[in-house]
Formats: structure tokens, C-alpha cells, sequence
């Protein structure tokens, strides 16, 4: 039985030719074939032809058609046409054709008919993942069955189209209403997005993303965003997604017109792209879409069905909607609250070093990373995406982002050996980089990774150090030079000292800051180091030499802690920064065993009392411990990754801060949210990426991923 195909040809069919007109006049040719009715300038058209034409179905009814197509909504001036049908699903031969009047796909259209009809709208649509309008056009088909007069909403979307072929193959045994509503029964059991058993309620051609905040509309949103989040995953990093599309669901709508089921492997891939679906993000960049179009409502809530950890419970209702727990008892060992991807456009990179800062004037924070000599800049997008922009091959030594020269835009500093510091100055965008300028220190000791306004002129002074060993003998002054910015890329060697008093033993240093720790508004040399012996055996020893805001440094304050029993500091990470909340920097150190110290600082140069924490984890030979505050309370977290064995196997926790200077009770393993995809995390940058008030990660993988947290 030719049904499908007649319908398509009476309609333009997927390959539909004739121009759709994208500049928003509303002016179209529609290539049709039989006897076809045009649209006036409001949609309407009347019959000609045999308008009382209904098949064997019964009297012929007037009917207005008033609904959308949806996609994401199409543009204005895209096509839309209705083929009546006969009671069998074959075309009768009239074709009402019209045009969308708006950027939400609107359309209106009547005729006189009783009985089936098929639907085909095409044009471009607007894309909720890219958050732009689509490059290539889309066809999307509807089967719907009039049986009243009057006018009567229509939409065509996605679950219309994935149903009409099972529809119309479902007409040859039974009538249209009972064929249309097995075919979409059959539909959502077979695509199985959202929990098991999930039953969106209301019929495709109701479904709408315009229409408030249901679970049928909800369905048809998580239906859309997962089609394409498919069809993206299947194009592969540079793919085009918009091109693909169609035939990604033309496939899907082949293989249920049989018998209603779906391939295992197509299951598979949408139980992928569930997983992989940022829902929030589709559904910020929809209501986006949107308020520009004039639309204040807010598109439907996505995780009403979306379940991203596939334990058949909704993210909505589920308590830990990114890691499995059917059960919904609590996740003791997994972070409920992160997420983890790789970055696309990083694919085949084995990236180094990763570091976050504002590149190009946007707002968005942007990436930059080390791959051998090869640098990479990455475009942030504001919701945790990155895009590649640039490429340029300059040096194996790691880039450190830092503005230099207080425009607001991140430069480049690297130290270019033999005490040569090159800054790159940058300015906003993603251009070839400059020729660096370049200043020799008398000293030749290893740029330190720190950085900080050490004289008040708003510029960030470098510092080159070495480590060292002080008995307690005799005082010694430490090695290091503070690097004095010009604020044009220049440095001059400071006159400062650090001198470790007599008295003081300590070997170091393993962490240090050019930050205000004394409260006074400039900003002072924290060093962080383990003692010798003078102390008891294995202290961990803070110096704080205070600025005079004149870029010279005071004599030194002293503090110092006894390691519990058990302690390795050797082997250990350590990492100055708040997480106690007082806007006060604190001395944290992650070491052998399950344990970690805090120094709290107290805002006057010392610091202290050490707090210890047993978390419950081995942190063996802790090697990375980056903080950010990825619980969204304002506090400083931990993430710490162990450091004993292959990095592929080595373990990587979220720590957060109860901002008293413990830490727990909760701790998180981040690591397996990678999946087969985690070569073992070595490099890591931290910030807000999708600014909705917790810190994200960016990190080095084997390749490039980042991990998502909401607060």
C-alpha cells in the first residue's frame, strides 16, 4: 500500500524543494504536486478542486488548523502544508499549503475535510543546543484525524514526525484515532527517555513547547533536546549536527513504522544522549530564544522527564539526579550535585597545563592549555562549553595567565629560562600572540607560579625563588626576588628579603602567596614549608613576611603546627586559600593517609591552631589539590586527587569545607563521573564557568574535559 510515500509526494516529502524564506517577509514558492489551494496573506486558504473530498470517512466538516511547528520553533516563512487523506491514509489529492507568520512557527490554515490528514512543515529551526538557528532546514511530519468543525489547535514537532510512519502503516486495520494514539503508546516506549513506565499524558499533535509547563509539553522538550544531543553525539567532534539531523530521525521513524520497536543500538544512543544532555542549558538557551522573541514564558521544566542517571526517576523527584541510586537513599561515595564532559573540539589533544582567565572581552571566562609547545585558546560560551578559536605553537615552558597591565584582559607570562621572564600582552580576542617582551633577572632561580599588588599601583608583582633548608642555626635569607611590574610588560628585580630568623627550622617552600594576610591592604609573601628538627620532628611551618606597600617585606612571623602521628608532609599537596570564610587566606595540606590539616589564618600574619580532619579516604602521595567552592555556601572546598600508582587508576575527591577549618563528613570520588573517558586528572583550573554560584572544573584528562557542579 503506497501511504507513506504518496503522502510525501503529495506534501514535498522530506526533500521537499522550494524556497523558504529565512529574511522574515513571509513570501514563499512551495513545490506541491495535485490539485493545491494557496494561502492568502493571513494563511487562510479556501477550497478548490473537490473541496468535499473525504474519502470513505464521512461528511466533510470546516476547520481552522491555528498551532506551530516545532523543533526547536521554525523560523518565519517557513512551509507548511496539509494533504488530505482518505480513511486508508492515502492522499485524496488536495494539498493546502501556507507559511509560518513568525519566528515561533506559527501558522494558520483551513479547509473542509473529515477524517486523516497528513501534515509537512519545513524550514530552519532554532537549535536549543548551539542556541542559534540551524544551518540546514528540517522536515517535520504530522498524521492528525478531523472529526469537528471549528478551529482547533495543531502542532507539529517531534513526537508527531517519530509517530506518523507507524501511524500511517497502523491505518490498514484500524481507524485514524486508535492508529495515531497506538503509534505514539508505541513511540515513548520504545525511545525510553525518562523513567521507566514514564506516560506523558496528552496526544503529539497537543504537545507543544509554547504551552506551559506540563509533562506532556515537558516530554516533547526532552524529546527534542535528546534528538539532537543524538544526533550531535553520532556526527562526532566538528560534525554537522543540523545536517544530520534529519536523517538521524527519518532512521528512528523507519525503524517504528514496522512494528513499534526500536534496534538495541538506537536505544543505546538515546540513552547516550540522556546522559549527556545538559538540561538546564537547553532549557537557559530556549527562554532565551524566547524573551528575545517577545515570549515571557518560561519553556516547560525538561527534568520533569529528563533522567540523566538512568535509574528511572526523573531529575526532578530524583536526590541525586547525576549519579544512580533507584533506591533514593543517599549517595555516600559520588557527588550528586557534579557533572562531567569532555570538551569536543580538545578531541585527540593530550593537553597539559589548563588555566581559565578572561581572554576575549565577553564576560565568559576562557580557557588556555599546553599541549608539548602547541598553546590552545579556547572561546567560553558562559554555560561551561568551550570552542576552539585559536592554535599557535610557541613553547614547552607553561603558560601562567595573569593581566599584567590592568586592561581587563588575561596576558601571558613564561619563564624563558636563564632568569628571562616573556610576557605576552594581550589584547581581547583570540589574535596570532605578540611578540613577548622579555626582562632578565640577576637572579636565576625558577619563576614561581604566585602573583600579587606588592607596591599599590594595581599591578601584579612575579616573584622567582628557589627552595632551601634552614637549620635554625643562623638567620638565612630565603631564595627569591620579587619581579616589580612596570604595568607595560616589564619587570626589574626587587630589593626585597626574606629572611628566615634563628630559631626557625624550615625546609621549603612546598606552597607560597604574594597575598594580604596582615589586613592592611598590602599584600605580603606567604611561604609554606615543613621544619627540620628545631621544631618537632615533621612540623608544618608558615612564614609570612608582611609588605610595606612599597614592595620591600618585614621581618618574618613564625607559625607553626605539630603533624599528627602517621603524617608524611613530603609526600603531601599543599594549597592557601579561605576555607573558613572570613575572607582571610588559610594554610591547608593534604597528606599521607586519610587526613587534613588547616592552619586558619587569623588575619594578623599568623596562623593557627591546625584543625585535622580524618575524611574517611585514603589521599596517598597527594599530588593535585585545587580549591574552589564547588557546594555554592561561598566557602573554599578541596579537590584532591591521590598520587600513588597509575594515574589512570589514582582517585579524585571533592573535599568540602565546613568553614571551621574541618572538612567532610561527605566526601566525594569525582573521578568515576569520567566514565572509560578518564586517563587520570593531572592538571586542573577552577572557577564559575556557568555563573549560577559554584565553582566548576576544568581539567586535564589525557585530553580536555570539565565537571560541572550546581549548587
Amino acid at each position: 500500500m503506497a501511504l507513506i510515500a504518496g503522502t510525501l509526494a503529495a506534501c514535498g516529502g522530506d526533500d521537499a524543494s522550494g524556497s523558504v524564506d529565512t529574511e522574515g517577509t513571509g513570501t514563499t514558492e512551495a513545490a506541491t504536486t495535485g490539485d493545491t489551494v494557496d494561502p492568502d496573506d493571513t494563511g487562510d486558504s479556501g477550497p478548490t478542486g473537490d473541496s468535499s473530498s473525504t474519502g470513505d470517512s464521512g461528511m466533510p466538516v470546516e476547520v481552522t488548523l491555528d498551532g506551530s511547528i516545532q523543533k526547536g520553533p521554525l523560523v518565519i516563512g517557513s512551509t507548511l502544508e496539509v494533504a488530505l487523506l482518505d480513511a486508508a491514509g492515502n492522499p485524496t489529492g488536495l494539498v493546502f499549503p501556507t507559511v509560518t507568520t513568525s519566528d515561533l512557527g506559527e501558522f494558520e490554515v483551513s479547509f473542509t475535510h473529515e477524517g486523516p490528514v497528513g501534515l509537512v512543515g519545513e524550514g530552519f529551526y532554532y537549535n536549543e543546543l548551539s542556541g542559534a538557528v540551524s544551518t540546514a532546514p528540517i522536515s517535520l511530519r504530522a498524521v492528525h484525524t478531523i472529526e469537528i468543525a471549528g478551529t482547533q489547535s495543531a502542532f507539529v514537532n517531534l513526537v508527531t514526525h517519530l509517530a506518523e510512519r507507524r501511524a500511517i502503516a497502523l491505518l490498514a486495520s484500524t481507524d485514524p484515532a486508535t492508529a495515531i494514539a497506538q503509534a505514539e503508546q508505541e513511540l515513548v516506549a520504545a525511545l525510553d527517555i525518562g523513567p521507566a513506565g514514564l506516560d506523558p499524558g496528552g496526544a503529539g499533535i497537543d504537545m507543544s513547547l509554547l504551552g506551559g509547563d506540563s509533562l506532556p509539553n515537558a516530554y516533547l522538550f526532552a524529546t527534542s533536546a535528546i534528538m539532537i544531543q543524538a544526533a550531535a553525539l553520532e556526527a562526532g567532534p566538528g560534525g554537522g549536527v543540523d545536517g544530520s539531523l534529519q536523517a538521524f530521525i527519518n532512521a528512528i521513524a523507519d525503524d517504528l513504522a514496522d512494528d513499534g520497536m526500536l534496534d538495541p543500538a538506537r536505544v543505546q544512543q538515546l540513552d547516550d544522549a540522556e546522559q549527556a544532555l545538559v538540561s538546564d542549558r537547553a532549557h537557559d538557551l530556549l527562554a532565551a530564544r524566547l524573551a528575545e522573541l517577545g515570549i515571557m514564558q518560561a519553556p516547560p521544566n525538561l527534568e520533569l522527564v529528563v533522567d540523566t542517571d538512568l535509574d528511572d526517576v526523573a531529575n526532578a523527584m530524583d536526590t541525586c539526579a547525576w549519579v544512580g541510586n533507584p533506591d533514593q537513599l543517599p549517595v555516600l561515595d559520588d557527588v550528586c550535585h557534579a557533572r562531567a564532559a569532555l570538551v569536543p573540539d580538545a578531541a585527540g589533544t593530550t593537553v597539559s597545563d589548563v588555566a581559565l582567565a578572561h581572554l576575549d572581552g565577553d564576560g565568559n571566562l576562557d580557557a588556555v592549555t599546553r599541549s608539548d609547545t602547541q598553546w590552545s585558546f579556547y572561546a567560553g560560551d558562559g554555560t561551561g562549553g568551550f570552542t576552539l578559536a585559536h592554535q599557535q605553537n610557541v613553547t614547552t615552558a607553561p603558560p601562567h595567565v595573569v593581566d599584567m597591565d590592568d586592561d581587563g584582559i588575561a596576558d601571558i607570562v613564561v619563564d624563558a629560562g636563564d632568569g628571562v621572564t616573556a610576557v605576552y600582552l594581550r589584547r581581547a580576542g583570540f589574535d596570532p600572540l605578540p611578540v613577548p617582551i622579555t626582562s632578565a633577572s640577576a637572579y636565576v632561580g625558577s619563576l614561581a607560579t604566585i602573583h600579587g599588588d606588592m607596591n599599590g599601583d594595581a599591578y601584579p608583582e612575579l616573584a622567582r625563588m628557589g627552595t632551601m633548608g634552614a637549620s635554625g642555626s643562623a638567620d638565612v635569607d630565603m631564595p627569591i626576588v620579587l619581579l616589580v611590574n612596570d604595568g607595560a610588560g616589564g619587570f626589574t628585580d626587587g630589593t626585597a628579603v626574606a629572611t628566615v630568623p634563628m630559631g626557625t627550622s624550615f625546609s621549603g617552600p612546598q606552597a607560597s602567596a604574594l597575598v594580604d594576610v596582615t589586613d592592611d591592604d598590602d599584600g605580603d609573601f606567604v611561604a609554606v614549608g615543613t621544619s627540620l628538627g628545631m621544631f618537632p620532628a615533621e612540623d608544618l611551618v608558615v612564614l609570612t613576611f608582611p609588605g610595606e606597600g612599597n614592595g620591600d617585606l618585614g621581618a618574618a612571623i613564625v607559625s607553626s603546627a605539630p603533624q599528627p602521628g602517621g603524617f608524611d608532609p613530603m609526600s603531601g599537596a599543599f594549597a592557601i586559600a579561605d576555607v573558613t570564610g572570613d575572607s582571610i587566606v588559610d594554610v591547608v595540606l593534604a597528606a599521607r593517609g586519610p587526613n587534613i590539616m588547616c592552619m586558619p589564618g587569623n588575619g594578623d600574619g599568623t596562623f593557627g591552631p591546625a584543625v585535622t580532619t580524618d575524611v574517611g579516604v585514603s589521599l596517598d602521595y597527594s599530588m593535585l589539590l585545587t580549591p574552589g567552592d564547588f557546594t555554592g555556601d561561598g566557602i573554599a572546598d578541596l579537590l584532591v586527587r591521590q598520587g600513588s600508582g597509575p594515574l589512570e587508576d589514582l582517585q579524585v575527591y571533592v573535599v568540602p569545607s565546613l568553614g571551621t577549618g574541618a572538612f567532610g563528613p561527605l566526601v566525594s570520588r569525582v573521578s568515576g563521573l569520567l566514565g572509560p573517558t578518564n586517563d587520570g586528572i593531572s592538571w586542573a583550573a577552577s572557577a564559575d564557568l556557568d555563573g549560577n554560584g559554584a565553582d566548576d572544573l576544568l581539567l586535564s584528562t589525557g585530553t580536555l574535559a570539565t565537571m560541572m557542579f550546581t549548587p
